[in-house]
């Protein structure tokens, strides 16, 4: 057993980050029926009427972290080009970073255990722009070096048309997306969705694919990355558009749906600031996925949907024929400020009535809560042995005792460092160069080792800031053992609080919310070597020191796939690099 203590703190003026959400594309929804059915043998089986089930012998009940149909059933080949472009999704140019032309970029689509292989061409122009492209949620089984975070797992792509492939299995399904992991550069647009086909937990008829919700903001990132304190949001775009209830430029997102049809939509937060709670004016929602593990399916109007978590719902058009609202908005000041809090909508249209604005109303009370849905319980029972986890209200034994702190605008500290890497010397060349001594001589690397093959290592992370954090973890999902409520007081964990802990089957997913002023105990387990990343996702956080890294069965990492391309990889970039004269200003994270 390990555990460690992470201590969270922050003094009032410490950041919570803003950014740049451009938008485009002013399209309704299209059905995703021909992606849903990608594969050939999907024919026979996860029909509308038997969705649990996968060809194979499969099931929405598969464990997919131990099984997935293999060999992989198809090959899946995409090509992203990053790139500065003029869009005018709120009726306004703007300058905004995008893939393949557009915002949000084009959608990833595999069923569940194919290879993808996609390359990401950097054609922004030269003067700091390299970039890197990660699979949010996507554990990268054995392939570490497809993670695509820059610093860690790789060197940046060079701009003025530098390129990378990045492999993978998807291992597991559901919904998802890609980003930029320069933190600025999604905030200013690099970002799409990944769409894993495979089985469900409740049958529909039709998928209406992605529905992304993010905050927007006026000004560059670099611009809001260096505002004291908190900017409020200039706005929000829902799937890239929205209509400015101030000057009526723009547009509402719209979807035409059919009267008595079944739907499954997949909801995304893809924000760098603000946490969202959504709903469909008269049509509650059967949430059947959080993040990539399907739940035991439960039903609610509203859905708290914090930064970079996913959620799978299903409704049915069982409504009077007309227009409804579709609701995005902040459940507290925690959650983020946004000039638009309460006009932030989207359109869902009966097919054969006029589209107009909604008249329709809300039924129930925005939730004023800002954190996590409570009921998700993962169908596949995965449990941790509570033997193995010993607590003591001490920082003795394996305790690491770690103080998180806002310093003005410039960092977040982790274990009274702020995280920052190096472009130049990602912690996996380090690995290659056989330098892991060197590697533990750069405090900000924030390196904590996990040497243990498939074993529990346990977290406490106690958060001595009034507001929340949006936490994701790279390479697993985290066991969610217990958070503490939103009690607007400063909440200590101890062995007190013992008793609230679920090991039995506890929530499992990769982003969750450290509870503002509270705590949160999570669990992993080590069965997939590599350098990963754990950090807040409010973008200027992680731009600003606010991460970890765990260094897992570090002596198995020289054997993974492709290790012999970073020393390559690296010399390119170089060469670039020593060239350009803006250079990394942040964690470069």
């Amino acid at each position: 057993m390990f555990l460690s203590n992470l201590l969270f703190g922050a003094l009032a003026l410490g950041l919570a980050g803003a950014s740049v959400i451009p938008e485009a594309k002013l399209q309704a929804i299209e059905s995703r029926q021909d992606e849903t059915a990608a594969a050939s043998n999907s024919a026979s089986c996860n029909t509308p009427k038997n969705r649990t089930c996968w060809p194979g012998g499969f099931s929405v009940y598969t464990d997919s972290e131990t099984k997935w149909p293999s060999p992989p059933p198809k090959q899946r080949t995409y090509t992203l080009v990053v790139s500065e472009k003029t869009l005018s999704p709120l009726g306004v140019p703007k300058t905004m970073l995008v893939v393949n032309g557009t915002y949000p970029g084009p959608t990833i689509y595999a069923d569940w255990g194919d290879q993808l292989t996609i390359t990401v061409i950097n054609n922004l122009p030269k003067g700091g722009n390299g970039t890197s492209m990660h699979w949010h949620g996507i554990q990268q089984y054995m392939t570490n070096t497809a993670d695509g975070v820059g610093g860690i797992t790789e060197c940046p792509i060079p701009p003025n048309g530098g390129s990378r492939t990045y492999q993978f299995i998807a291992t597991q399904h559901g919904s998802t997306w890609y980003h930029s992991h320069i933190s600025g550069q999604y905030g200013s647009g690099v970002l799409g969705m990944i769409q894993i086909n495979g089985p469900a937990a409740v049958n529909y008829d039709v998928d209406l694919g992605f529905l992304p919700v993010a905050d927007f903001y006026d000004d560059p990132f670099y611009v809001v990355e260096d505002i004291q304190g908190p900017p409020t949001s200039d706005g929000a775009v829902i799937n890239g558009t929205m209509k400015d209830p101030n000057t009526g430029a723009g547009h509402y997102y719209n979807v035409t749906v059919q009267p008595n049809t079944t739907y499954r939509l997949r909801l995304i937060n893809t924000a760098i600031d603000n946490g969202f709670v959504v709903s469909l004016d008269g049509h509650p929602f059967t949430v059947i996925a959080a993040d990539l593990v399907p739940i035991k399916p439960y039903t609610t109007n509203w859905l708290k949907i914090m930064i970079g978590e996913r959620y799978d719902v299903v409704f049915t058009t069982s409504a009077k024929p007309a227009n409804y609202w579709f609701r995005a908005t902040l459940p507290s000041p925690n959650c983020g400020s946004n000039a638009w809090t309460g006009k932030i909508f989207a359109i869902f249209n009966y097919a054969g009535v006029k589209l107009a604005n909604p008249t329709s109303t809300s039924t129930t009370a925005v939730p004023t809560i800002c954190g996590d849905e409570s009921t998700l319980v993962p169908l596949t029972v995965k449990s941790v042995p509570q033997n193995q986890f010993n607590f003591t209200n001490t920082a003795a034994d394996e305790f690491n005792t770690s103080v998180i702190t806002g310093n003005g605008t410039t960092t977040w500290i982790v274990n009274q460092q702020a995280m920052s890497v190096s472009w130049e010397q990602p912690t996996l060349k380090y690995i290659t160069d056989g330098n892991i001594t060197g590697l533990d001589k750069v405090p900000s690397y924030s390196v904590i080792h996990l040497p243990v093959a498939n074993k529990f290592y346990f977290w406490v992370i106690q958060n001595q800031f009034f507001a929340p954090h949006p936490m994701h973890l790279h390479g697993h999902d985290f066991y969610l053992l217990g958070q503490s409520n939103d009690t607007g007081a400063l909440q200590t964990f101890t062995t007190a609080d013992m008793g609230s802990l679920n090991f039995k089957n506890p929530t499992r997913r990769d982003s969750a919310m450290l509870p503002g002023y509270g705590w949160a105990v999570v669990a992993m387990y080590t069965d997939n070597p590599g350098a990963w990343l754990m950090h807040c996702h409010i973008a200027t956080h992680i731009g600003l020191g606010f991460g970890v890294q765990f260094l897992e069965r570090e002596s198995e990492i020289p054997q993974l796939p492709n290790m012999n391309k970073i020393s390559g990889d690296c010399k390119v970039w170089d060469n670039y690099y020593a060239t350009d004269p803006y250079k990394q200003l942040d964690s470069g994270l």
